[in-house]
C-alpha cells in the first residue's frame, strides 16, 4: 500500500528535477551568442599579431635594389613596420658595405638532388646584380642601422 506514495514522490522529485535542468540550459545558452560575439574580434586580431624581435640580429635577407662599387641597397621587410598593409609587409631599405673582410658565396641548390648538399662556389660583387636576392650577416647588431658592413654575403641559386 505504501508503494503508491513512493511513486507519487519520485515522480515529483523526476518533474522538478527536469524543471531545473530545462531553467538552467535555458539561462546557460542564453550567453552562447554573447560569447561567440567575443571571440570574433580575438580571431581578427591574432590575423594580424606579430612576435617581438630578438634584441639582436646579425642577418638580413632581402632583394639587392642598387649597386655601387663598395656597396648595395637592400629592401627588406620592414622591421619598425610589421603589420601586413592591404595583404603586404611594408619594405625598407639598408645600405650594406662592403670590405676586403666581406666575404661572398653562392650557394647552388639542385632541385634534381633534394636533400643533398649546395654547391657553394666563391663570388665577387660582379656575380651579384640588382634584383638578385641575397643573406647578409655581420659582425655587430644591425637591427637599428640604416647602413652596416657586411661579413659574410650569400645568393643561393636554384637549378
Amino acid at each position: 500500500m505504501q508503494e503508491p506514495q513512493y511513486r507519487s514522490f519520485y515522480m515529483i522529485a523526476f518533474i522538478v528535477l527536469i524543471g531545473f535542468f530545462l531553467v538552467y540550459f535555458y539561462l546557460n545558452t542564453s550567453s552562447i551568442p554573447q560569447q561567440q560575439e567575443e571571440i570574433v574580434p580575438l580571431k581578427e586580431t591574432a590575423s594580424v599579431y606579430t612576435p617581438p624581435l630578438p634584441e639582436n640580429i646579425f642577418g638580413l635577407a632581402g632583394k639587392i635594389v642598387s649597386k655601387d662599387k663598395n656597396s648595395l641597397t637592400l629592401e627588406i621587410n620592414s622591421l619598425k613596420n610589421r603589420v601586413p598593409v592591404n595583404g603586404s609587409i611594408p619594405k625598407e631599405r639598408r645600405i650594406v658595405q662592403i670590405t676586403n673582410s666581406t666575404s661572398m658565396k653562392i650557394l647552388t641548390f639542385s632541385r634534381s638532388k633534394l636533400g643533398s648538399p649546395p654547391t657553394e662556389t666563391t663570388a665577387s660583387l660582379a656575380d651579384l646584380a640588382v634584383g638578385d636576392q641575397i643573406i647578409v650577416t655581420a659582425n655587430e647588431n644591425i637591427k637599428e642601422k640604416q647602413e652596416f658592413v657586411a661579413d659574410l654575403i650569400q645568393k643561393h641559386v636554384f637549378e
